[in-house]
Order: C-alpha cells, then sequence, then structure tokens
C-alpha cells in the first residue's frame, strides 16, 4: 500500500496511485491463438533457466533490445528501405523476432513464478508499442516497400490501427482478447519471409505472381496482409463500441466494463490525419525512416496510454503534444518547401525527440506504477515473509473455460469485493 509519508509520483496523481495500491490485481484475457499452443511446451521449459530473482519486466525489455538493435543495423544498410539487405542481416532480423517473441512469452510466465501486478503488464505493453513499429520497419526493408510507398502507408497504418484497437477494446472490456490468428501467427509469418530474404535474395520478392497483371510476390504479400489486419481492426473495435460480448462475457464471465469515451478515437484521429497529410506530401518517399518511426510511436504511446487508463479507472484519453507529432512533421514540411537539407535534419530531431519522449513516459509509468505495489522494476529483492502481488483475474487459454468459470462465480457473489476491484470503471 501507498504509504501517506511516502506519497509522490512521476506521471499519475498520487490519489490514483493510492487507489490503485489498494485495489487488487487482475489480469483478464482469453488467448486461443492457432499457434500459442504449439510454443508453450517450449516456453515452460525454457522458463525454468530463468532466475527467479529477474522480474518479468526485465525479460520483456530483453525483447525490445533485440528489436531496437537489429533495427539499427537495418537502417544502416537500408536507409530507404529500397535497398537489397545481406542475407546474414536477414537471418539476424528472423534471430530477433524469434528472440522477441521468445520473450514475450517468457514474461508472463515469469510473473506466475515470481510477481504480477499492473507494471509487469504495462511493461510487457510498452514493449509491444515500440516493437510493432520496429518489426514493420524490418518487415519493409526486406520486402523493398520503399518503392511502393502506398503499399507501405497503408499496411503501416492498418498495422498500428490494429494494435490501437485491441488496447481500446482492452481498455473498455477490462480484458485482453486474442484472436486464432492474432501476434504469435503474425511473427511467424515475418520470420518465414525474412529467412525466404535470406535464401531467395531480394530479387524473390520482384518474381510476377500474375503475369498479365503485372502484380509481383512483394505486391501480393503486401495486398494479402491487409486481410487480417481489416478483420482484426473490425473485431476489437466492435468490443470497444459494445456491439459484441467478448468471449469471456459470451461464457458468463461479464467483467464490468468502462464507460464509454469519445476521446480515444479524437486522439486516433489526430493522429491518422496527420499521417495521412505526411503520406500525402510523399514523405515516405524521401523521407522513410523518420516518417514512419514519428507515425508508429505515436499511435504506439496512445495504444499504451490507454492500458495506463484501464490502470486507474479512467474512460478518456486526453490530447497531448505526441498525437500531433505527425502533423507537425507535414506542417514542418510545408514550410521548409525546397531546402531538404534543413527539412531532413529538423525530420530526425523530431523523430529522435518523440522517441525520448516515449521512453521517458513509460519509464515514469512504470516507476509510479512500481511505487503503487511497492516493488522493484529490474530485480526482486527477497525478503522473509514478503507477500508479493499476483494477478485474481480470469485467464481463459484454449477454450478450458469451466475452473475460471467457477473462480468468476465465487468473486462476483462478492459484491463487496467486485465493487472495490471495479467500481470506478463500471457503466
Amino acid at each position: 500500500m501507498l504509504q501517506d509519508n511516502k506519497a509522490s509520483s512521476w506521471l499519475f496523481p498520487v490519489a490514483d496511485l493510492r487507489a490503485l495500491s489498494e485495489r487488487e490485481y487482475h489480469y483478464n484475457a482469453y488467448s486461443n491463438t492457432l499457434l500459442d499452443q504449439y510454443m508453450q511446451p517450449f516456453w515452460r521449459w525454457l522458463i525454468e533457466y530463468v532466475p527467479t530473482y529477474v522480474t518479468a519486466s526485465t525479460i520483456s525489455l530483453c525483447g525490445l533490445v533485440c528489436n531496437v538493435m537489429a533495427t539499427c543495423i537495418t537502417v544502416y544498410y537500408a536507409p530507404t528501405l529500397t535497398e537489397p539487405l545481406p542475407a546474414w542481416l536477414s537471418i539476424t532480423n528472423a534471430v530477433s523476432i524469434f528472440l522477441y517473441q521468445t520473450f514475450d512469452g517468457l514474461d508472463g510466465k515469469q510473473c506466475f513464478r515470481t510477481q504480477d501486478s499492473e507494471m509487469e503488464e504495462y511493461a510487457d505493453h510498452a514493449v509491444d508499442s515500440i516493437s510493432v513499429t520496429l518489426n514493420a520497419v524490418l518487415l519493409a526493408a526486406a520486402l523493398q516497400l520503399g518503392d511502393s510507398t502506398f503499399l507501405l502507408g497503408t499496411n503501416f497504418l492498418l498495422a498500428m490501427t490494429a494494435f490501437f484497437a485491441a488496447h481500446w477494446a482492452a481498455q473498455r472490456t477490462n480484458s485482453l482478447v486474442f484472436g486464432s490468428i492474432d501476434v504469435t501467427e503474425a511473427q511467424w509469418v515475418m520470420i518465414a519471409i525474412h529467412i525466404a530474404n535470406a535464401v531467395g535474395g531480394s530479387t524473390l520478392w520482384d518474381t510476377s505472381i500474375m503475369p498479365i497483371l503485372s502484380v509481383s510476390s512483394r505486391e501480393v504479400l503486401a495486398i494479402s496482409s491487409t486481410i487480417p489486419l481489416f478483420f482484426a481492426i473490425y473485431e476489437n473495435s466492435k468490443l470497444a463500441l459494445d456491439l459484441q460480448d467478448t468471449p469471456l462475457e459470451t461464457h458468463g464471465i461479464r467483467i464490468p466494463r468502462s464507460r464509454f469515451s469519445i476521446r480515444p478515437l479524437r486522439t486516433y484521429a489526430v493522429i491518422v490525419f496527420g499521417s495521412m497529410l505526411c503520406f500525402a506530401c510523399g514523405l515516405l518517399s524521401v523521407l522513410t525512416v523518420p516518417t514512419l518511426l514519428i507515425v508508429g510511436l505515436s499511435l504506439g504511446r496512445a495504444g499504451t496510454r490507454l492500458i495506463l487508463q484501464k490502470f486507474v479507472r479512467r474512460p478518456g484519453l486526453d490530447l497531448d503534444a505526441a498525437a500531433f507529432a505527425p502533423l507537425g512533421l507535414s506542417v514542418l514540411h510545408i514550410f521548409c518547401g525546397d531546402d531538404f537539407g534543413l527539412f531532413s535534419q529538423s525530420a530526425w530531431l523530431i523523430a529522435l525527440a518523440l522517441t525520448l519522449e516515449v521512453f521517458w513516459f513509460h519509464t515514469r509509468a512504470m516507476l509510479d506504477l512500481s511505487t503503487a505495489r511497492n516493488i522493484d522494476i529490474f530485480y526482486i529483492r527477497r525478503q522473509s515473509g514478503e507477500k508479493r502481488p499476483q494477478s485474481n483475474g480470469f485467464y481463459v487459454s484454449n477454450g478450458e473455460f469451466t475452473k475460471v468459470k467457477r473462480n468468476w462465480d465465487n468473486f462476483a457473489a462478492d459484491h463487496k469485493r467486485m465493487k472495490a476491484t471495479y467500481d470506478r470503471s463500471s457503466r
């Protein structure tokens, strides 16, 4: 519990932190992906070799480090995402995504072994919010999509929208829903593309699939990837707009939803409007990487802010300066005119400033969450008799509802406990 005489915060109001510290933590989720069931045995075996003094947050950050290193090397060799990548770099990128996937699979299991709180959940989301942009850059480099700016911009914006929609649905329903085709499946597709790029070379994607229509395999991949993205956006939007029940709700586990607010859509609209202006100005052609970073980090940050709103039981998402970064980039392009040198330097400065702001934002959030739960971020200090925080939520994997439903019935019967846990989020 947060002590009055030590009450301080970096990001949240102290009152919100105190309320969070007194509330039991629930991680609610439904997962039924096609490939997770095959990866679980590997993750369960590997987690036994991770020391119990290592926090899940540390494991999550290891995945981010892999993605950052791979992206920096890739951008060095392919600054416009049109240059062919050497085979060793494609293999490196495939390994990087596999390691990121592995760390992402291990962090949740480490929570069950050690401690589980809002801090560990947020670290996972924060890493994902950055990695989704970095992985998109790696994929675009492999397929040399820098020459196909329409496909690049469309796919990237859809991917970030899918990320935002998933987090909006999580904020509204107080639960995460992973569909049959989700993150794990997408990661394996990306790994396969990087390996194919290493074996067949970049010319592999120039192969014409439909000679009559002059459609290359690169274009077929880019176009076909929009289908699952559209589906994910559609499904999560229905959950967020109260047009559909989650699988948990369908089976009687009716976790109270948060109040509806239009503010998340307002933030999303500002970012997307600025992003589309950037694309319309042709910035993906002249400054591909900084444009992708600015758009991706802005939308990713907005998504993780929704998770923070879920933690403190607040319905909205206020606009802040980071949401205007894509719009600022497009306005800067107009003012710089033909002075490309000035614009290029300014664009990279905006990308760097936004990157630093995102990392500082996540750092402050992690510090506040660790303070609220009185735990360390990277290292678990063992003290005799100390009780570590754990999730009392409702997690269903591979359709095993029976035990979870029984636990929910016991929880729902305790109205006082239900109100204390979800009161400010109820409609």
